[in-house]
């Protein structure tokens, strides 16, 4: 079970025409797009994920907390689209985004929809950072009411 990440990772880039990647000591595979955005890929029995450092949180708590509400807002008006997740890091320091996959439930093509729309929602995510103007619209859905005949 542990190389469906390999094999889809070799046949990726055999597709590509590129060198595959190599593992770090964690057993990760890191990729670059667009020459900037760093993707970690790496898999734990049937689970792929693939995950990418967004930001440092600014040292101030009052802006660490005005990017966190502007970022959580983005991602939830962002999270109808897609499977990507907006976490802080252990150390309170830094915001992640993460996918999980299930391997044994995808093929190449799944993969590489996945990690496309992945490497899609960080490069839109860091064009808000790098711009300062975090700007969601939500729409909160309907209110639940209850309507007697």
């Amino acid at each position: 079970m542990a190389g469906e990440l390999e094999n889809f990772l070799t046949e990726w880039s055999e597709r590509r025409d590129i060198s595959a990647s190599e593992r770090d000591e964690e057993g990760k595979v890191h990729l670059i797009f667009d020459g900037r955005h760093e993707v970690s890929l790496s898999q734990l029995g049937s689970a792929i994920y693939i995950e990418s450092d967004l930001t440092a949180l600014p040292s101030r708590r009052e802006e660490a907390e005005d990017v966190l509400e502007r970022l959580m807002k983005l991602q939830l008006a962002q999270a109808r689209k897609g499977e990507d997740v907006l976490s802080i890091t252990e150390d309170n320091q830094s915001l992640t985004m993460f996918r999980t996959l299930r391997a044994n439930r995808i093929d190449l093509n799944e993969f590489e929809a996945a990690l496309g729309a992945f490497v899609n929602s960080i490069a839109f995510m860091s064009s808000q950072l790098e711009t300062g103007q975090v700007q969601a619209r939500y729409q909160a859905p309907m209110s639940a009411q209850i309507l007697y005949p």
